[in-house]
């Protein structure tokens, strides 16, 4: 999983407005590439129980 420091990361909605709250449950800090990266539909992350991955196109990346 990628480390950096909270103030290189932005808060991003797991779920997305307008059906996603904005709430401690549905927030999580991303660096501004993977958060551009999902907010601009080039990547889709992927949730498990031990971290995350990134889907891009058809191709996953584990982190």
């Amino acid at each position: 999983m990628e480390r950096k420091k909270a103030a290189n990361c932005d808060l991003d909605h797991r779920q997305p407005l307008p059906d996603g709250p904005t709430s401690g449950e549905n927030l999580w800090a991303l660096c501004r590439h993977h958060h551009k990266l999902k907010t601009f539909d080039h990547a889709q992350p992927i949730e498990h129980d031990d971290g995350w991955a990134w889907r891009i196109g058809s191709t996953t990346l584990t982190e």
